[in-house]
């Protein structure tokens, strides 16, 4: 096993069995131990729950509401940020179940760890979610000082 003290939490549903196996492998692979967190179900939501995000902002930003699974997953990611924040654990990586593990994982995650007083958060985003997003500055780690 790898010696990475940062700890991984992947999120994930209970059910989701073949995803649960596909992120298991990979991090398998790269020698990096984590847990499973399970996610909330948002097709397990009340109909009526009250909107736990601000719906005017989003339908005026995205031009859609979330749907349950959205609102699940988002709960979700709430859930997990509140362990971490009672947790004495300096920094802990999140996945959702659905991720492609780069190889580099474990060289980034020492690096990270090196620099773990420099930062208060580093989110990873890949694909559409980066053009979308207009006002995030997107650092690499060659820009970020890593």
């Amino acid at each position: 096993m790898n010696s990475h003290v940062i700890p991984i939490t992947v999120i994930s549903l209970p059910h989701e069995t073949q995803r649960r196996a596909r992120i298991k492998n990979q991090l398998d692979r790269l020698g990096l131990s984590f847990s499973f967190f399970d996610a909330i179900n948002g097709q397990d939501l009340p109909a009526d729950m009250p909107l736990p995000y601000n719906e005017a902002r989003r339908l005026r930003i995205f031009g859609r509401g979330l749907t349950q699974g959205e609102i699940g997953c988002l709960l979700s990611h709430k859930a997990v940020l509140e362990v971490i924040a009672r947790s004495t654990t300096p920094c802990t990586l999140v996945l959702e179940d659905d991720v492609v593990i780069d190889a580099g994982l474990p060289g980034i995650l020492q690096d990270i760890q090196t620099h773990a007083n420099t930062f208060d958060l580093v989110r990873f985003l890949s694909g559409p979610k980066i053009s979308r997003i207009k006002k995030r500055k997107i650092l690499t780690l060659n820009t970020a000082g890593l």
